[in-house]
């Protein structure tokens, strides 16, 4: 798993250090850095690299959309014309660290080159820890519009490939459903059937009041059909996905992603409420509980209290260590020109969850907004 993560000069994290946890919840305003921090997970996924000699990558290739080197450099830069990222796995106990070189400014490829190590009495951990990063798995937080056809490819099914929308999702769940065990800490406690397409169908129920999910596959046509359902036996009714709002869609790829983890895996989660009631959003924070506490390292961005007070109640329930997740809110500093040089930046700070439940610390514009729009109403 990864420990810790050391950024400088990189978009607006001018020189930040995150430690992480099995479970990371990132936090924080609109542009306060914590898409960035994402990003630059998704660029060393597609090019960490295991070689000593510098590599030339796409910065809008893949799972990317950075632009150009200009946008990629900490943009009120004091003469540092490259980005140093340090990885570290305390597990490995090893480091990976990269150099990305900022020679055109408007260049959309760039130079990554690995930092030269003291010695290479771990260069097979590093190779581990590299490995780790290319396998991260990612779906974006715009996870499409609610749509009856998806396609299938039995090649991406084989491979987890997901799609950064969560494409091939369904079409997983339609093939390999019946034949996947999920994980016995994160099977679902009302429904005894641990096969992928139960357990997928019990979390999505009580995230959406009892929503179970209908499939059909057409093969000569490469598609699957998609439709919703909200009650069993005699009365159970098919609906379209566009009749039934965008919620069950936003949320089925992240399902499935999940819960088809494996210990040992990385997942990138973002905006996991994205269209869903507080009280799923509440079992959705627990769902990640559960994950992390089967051995999966996620890094979940979210704007919800719900996700995080799921968190937090699994913690004081015993579903989580405390030590297992942390927060990293994110904020971003304006700095007075009092030398005649005006900066903003990104900082992360850590808050932790004790055994209670209970957070170290409360920052402004964080979990504030509730009392602040109450003291106007009373």
């Amino acid at each position: 798993m990864i420990s810790r993560i050391s950024v400088l000069n990189f978009k607006s994290l001018r020189d930040v250090q995150v430690d992480i946890a099995p479970l990371t919840i990132l936090m924080g305003l609109n542009g306060a850095g914590k898409s960035s921090f994402i990003q630059l997970l998704l660029l060393l996924k597609q090019n960490a690299i295991a070689g000593e000699n510098p590599v030339r990558v796409e910065l809008n290739k893949g799972l990317l959309r950075l632009g150009t080197q200009g946008d990629v450099q900490y943009c009120y830069n004091t003469g540092i014309e490259k980005s140093v990222v340090s990885v570290e796995s305390d597990t490995l106990k090893t480091t990976y660290a990269v150099e990305m070189a900022f020679d055109e400014p408007m260049n959309d490829e760039i130079t990554l080159s690995p930092c030269s190590p003291d010695d290479d009495s771990r260069l097979d951990a590093r190779r581990q820890l590299i490995a780790y990063l290319n396998n991260i798995q990612y779906i974006s937080a715009e996870r499409g519009a609610p749509r009856q056809e998806h396609d299938y490819s039995p090649g991406k099914i084989a491979a987890r490939q997901w799609g950064e929308y969560g494409e091939n999702a369904v079409a997983f769940l339609a093939e390999l459903g019946d034949s996947i065990a999920v994980h016995e800490k994160m099977r679902n406690g009302a429904c005894v059937d641990p096969m992928l397409r139960a357990q997928v169908n019990a979390w999505l129920g009580v995230v959406a009041h009892g929503a179970t999910v209908n499939m059909k596959v057409n093969e000569p046509l490469r598609k699957v059909e998609l439709s919703f359902s909200f009650a069993a036996g005699v009365g159970k009714v098919a609906f379209r996905p566009q009749n039934v709002g965008f919620g069950l869609s936003y949320v089925l790829s992240l399902l499935v992603m999940i819960l088809t983890a494996h210990p040992g895996d990385c997942l990138i989660i973002e905006n996991p409420e994205a269209h869903i009631h507080p009280r799923g959003q509440a079992e959705l924070g627990r769902l990640l509980a559960l994950a992390a506490s089967a051995g999966i390292q996620i890094f979940a961005e979210t704007h919800s209290d719900h996700v995080l007070n799921g968190v937090r109640v699994a913690v004081k329930n015993g579903v989580l260590d405390r030590h297992a997740t942390c927060v990293q809110f994110f904020r971003r500093i304006d700095q007075a020109p009092s030398d005649g040089i005006y900066e903003q930046y990104s900082t992360a700070r850590k808050i932790e969850i004790d055994s209670h439940g209970e957070l170290s610390e409360y920052f402004d514009d964080f979990m504030d907004e509730w009392d602040r729009q109450l003291q106007q109403l009373i």
